[in-house]
């Protein structure tokens, strides 16, 4: 007979999609470079208002490494409530709808960086 270990972790996730999984890392750290690009010019500011208008690249870091690790850690506080059900809290199409808006956050960024480099004399270098 099989016994569970009471001190082990109770929930993992179930990646039924890894593809949605490795997406999102990527996304985020293509978030991370393309900000840090863009903020190199003088026009252009971060829009989050968690971050000052122009974070340091380590700060920007920090920040996505402590929002990314959040989505794992809400599950297991979730998971370790009293009466709280015992289902997956992010399932692969929750991963997605963020990494659609992460995608179009890069996209944006990309756009922004790319009409602040052919304006050099509007917007110039930081």
């Amino acid at each position: 007979m099989l016994k569970e270990n009471p001190k082990k972790l109770q929930y993992t996730h179930q990646y039924r999609d890894k593809n949605v999984w490795a997406a999102w890392y990527f996304l985020n750290a293509l978030d991370i470079h393309t900000t840090i690009k863009g903020l190199k010019y003088s026009c252009i500011y971060e829009s989050n208002l968690t971050l000052p208008r122009v974070p340091h690249r380590n700060h920007l870091i920090v920040h996505k490494t402590l929002l990314l690790s959040t989505v794992f850690r809400s599950d297991s506080r979730i998971r370790d409530m009293p009466g709280s059900p015992t289902v997956e809290t992010w399932s692969d199409s929750d991963i997605s709808l963020l990494n659609l808006m992460i995608g179009l956050a890069v996209i944006n960024n990309h756009k922004l960086t790319n009409e602040a480099k052919n304006n050099p004399n509007t917007c110039p270098k930081r």
